[in-house]
């Protein structure tokens, strides 16, 4: 592994020098450069080429993620949260890894033997429970999202718009196709190309016909559409 620059992005000095000692110690022959702001992390990534970047996501006022856009793509990206790690399961970004807070030696190591033995994959995610809670990015806020509480997911371009019923959509970076992988199969079907569905949610379901289907769920106002191709997994899954 040749020398490295490596920056610390984090708004809390002592939190910067701890991560930046516990580097010094796994890897000494790195270069590092400190940033306790976005601005201060944009200027240093202007000015250098890094090739690792810890990145607090709760920095003071603002969102690690706001940085994502900056960092070219071959700089490797490693979150370093006092977030809960449940919550943390399915972020939307393209990182190498991520570190709860407190970092120690050897979770410092196993992101640098990561990085050494090219292992450079996204996180990748298990199938989530009910009871796990995932956060979207909106505007300037994370809000937490408990699957529980998703009554729908719909396709939207190549995104995907999450449906609850307290909060307007949000607008998620991923396909329904990698979201049916993750969401746990007991609690949710694919209804259509462009809709998920919550079945926990499902008040009944009304032939529209040709061998299609309305899906009417509770606290939503215009039904779902079911095509024909996936009714039949669907009336298996609710006949007993």
């Amino acid at each position: 592994m040749h020398n490295l620059n490596i920056l610390i992005v984090d708004d809390e000095s002592l939190a910067r020098k701890r991560i930046a000692e516990l580097t010094n110690q796994v890897y000494p022959e790195g270069r590092i450069t400190e940033a306790a702001s976005i601005s201060d992390a944009k200027n240093a990534i202007n000015n250098n080429e890094f090739s690792l970047i810890f990145l607090d996501i709760n920095l003071r006022g603002e969102l690690g993620f706001d940085l994502v856009p900056f960092i070219p793509p071959q700089t490797k990206i490693v979150f370093i949260t006092a977030l809960d790690k449940y919550a943390i399961r399915a972020f939307e970004v393209n990182a190498m890894d991520y570190i709860l807070k407190p970092p120690t030696i050897d979770r410092i190591k196993r992101t640098f033997d990561q990085l050494n033995n090219n292992e450079n994959k996204p996180i990748e995610i298990d199938e989530l429970s009910l009871e796990d809670r995932i956060f979207v990015q909106s505007n300037d806020s994370i809000r937490f999202v408990s699957l529980k509480d998703i009554k729908y997911i719909k396709a939207k371009d190549v995104y995907s718009l999450i449906f609850t019923s307290e909060q307007k959509p949000n607008l998620v970076r991923k396909s329904l196709t990698e979201w049916i992988k993750i969401l746990p199969q007991k609690h949710f079907i694919r209804v259509h190309r462009s809709a998920i569905v919550n079945m926990n949610n499902i008040h009944h379901i009304a032939p529209f016909g040709r061998g299609t289907f309305k899906i009417h769920l509770d606290g939503v106002e215009d039904p779902l559409s079911m095509s024909k191709s996936y009714s039949l997994a669907l009336k298996k899954r609710l006949i007993i």
